[in-house]
Protein backbone atom coordinates (compact mmCIF):
# COMPACT_ATOMS: atom_id res chain seq x y z
CA UNK A 1 0.00 0.00 0.00
CA UNK A 2 1.31 3.45 -0.93
CA UNK A 3 -0.21 6.80 0.04
CA UNK A 4 0.99 9.83 -1.89
CA UNK A 5 0.98 12.70 0.57
CA UNK A 6 2.73 15.58 -1.21
CA UNK A 7 0.57 18.14 0.60
CA UNK A 8 2.35 17.20 3.83
CA UNK A 9 5.11 19.68 2.99
CA UNK A 10 2.68 22.62 3.32
CA UNK A 11 0.62 21.48 6.33
CA UNK A 12 1.48 22.60 9.84
CA UNK A 13 2.01 19.86 12.42
CA UNK A 14 -1.25 20.45 14.32
CA UNK A 15 -3.47 20.28 11.23
CA UNK A 16 -1.62 17.24 9.92
CA UNK A 17 -1.89 15.42 13.25
CA UNK A 18 -5.62 16.15 13.54
CA UNK A 19 -6.85 15.79 9.96
CA UNK A 20 -4.41 13.47 8.17
CA UNK A 21 -2.80 11.02 10.59
CA UNK A 22 -6.03 9.27 11.66
CA UNK A 23 -7.15 8.71 8.07
CA UNK A 24 -3.75 7.60 6.81
CA UNK A 25 -3.68 5.14 9.70
CA UNK A 26 -7.12 3.79 8.81
CA UNK A 27 -6.12 3.18 5.20
CA UNK A 28 -2.76 1.66 6.10
CA UNK A 29 -4.36 -0.66 8.69
CA UNK A 30 -7.00 -1.79 6.18
CA UNK A 31 -4.27 -2.91 3.80
CA UNK A 32 -2.01 -4.44 6.43
CA UNK A 33 0.48 -1.57 6.42
CA UNK A 34 2.33 0.45 3.85
CA UNK A 35 4.29 3.52 2.86
CA UNK A 36 3.72 7.25 2.72
CA UNK A 37 5.35 9.15 -0.14
CA UNK A 38 6.09 12.86 -0.35
CA UNK A 39 8.45 15.11 -2.26
CA UNK A 40 10.47 17.72 -0.38
CA UNK A 41 10.83 18.18 3.36
CA UNK A 42 8.04 17.19 5.77
CA UNK A 43 10.20 16.93 8.86
CA UNK A 44 7.66 18.99 10.83
CA UNK A 45 5.67 15.71 10.80
CA UNK A 46 8.30 13.26 12.00
CA UNK A 47 6.42 12.66 15.26
CA UNK A 48 3.16 12.24 13.34
CA UNK A 49 4.76 9.74 10.99
CA UNK A 50 6.02 7.78 13.99
CA UNK A 51 2.49 7.78 15.44
CA UNK A 52 0.79 6.66 12.20
CA UNK A 53 -0.55 3.15 12.75
CA UNK A 54 0.41 0.78 9.96
CA UNK A 55 3.27 2.88 8.59
CA UNK A 56 6.07 0.58 7.45
CA UNK A 57 8.08 2.94 5.24
CA UNK A 58 8.55 6.50 4.07
CA UNK A 59 9.33 7.09 0.41
CA UNK A 60 10.78 10.55 0.02
CA UNK A 61 12.00 12.32 -3.09
CA UNK A 62 14.18 14.67 -1.07
CA UNK A 63 14.83 17.26 -3.81
CA UNK A 64 18.50 17.46 -2.75
CA UNK A 65 17.69 18.23 0.90
CA UNK A 66 20.00 15.51 2.16
CA UNK A 67 20.17 16.87 5.71
CA UNK A 68 16.37 16.80 5.99
CA UNK A 69 16.22 13.29 4.53
CA UNK A 70 18.86 12.11 6.99
CA UNK A 71 16.89 13.51 9.96
CA UNK A 72 13.69 11.67 9.01
CA UNK A 73 15.63 8.50 8.19
CA UNK A 74 17.30 8.42 11.61
CA UNK A 75 14.02 9.08 13.45
CA UNK A 76 12.29 6.26 11.56
CA UNK A 77 15.19 3.87 12.03
CA UNK A 78 15.04 4.35 15.80
CA UNK A 79 11.44 3.07 15.68
CA UNK A 80 12.38 0.25 13.24
CA UNK A 81 10.28 1.78 10.43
Amino acid sequence: MWISDDDSVIFGPELYREFVVPYNGQVLRAFGGGAIHYCGNSNQHIESFLATVGLTAIHNLNLDDLDGAARVRHALAEKKI
